[in-house]
């Protein structure tokens, strides 16, 4: 859910969005044409 209304932010023109994911421990963030993950180590 949060995944689809980051993608729709995006497509409707915003520049950056970001999700973070507590039990991952990871950030995605996501622009246009860039998806990016990011993690930090336990």
């Amino acid at each position: 859910m949060k995944l689809a209304l980051t993608v729709k932010a995006i497509e409707n023109g915003a520049l950056l969005g970001w999700l973070f994911n507590p039990q991952q421990r990871q950030v995605e963030i996501y622009r246009p044409f860039i998806y990016e993950i990011y993690s930090s180590p336990r």
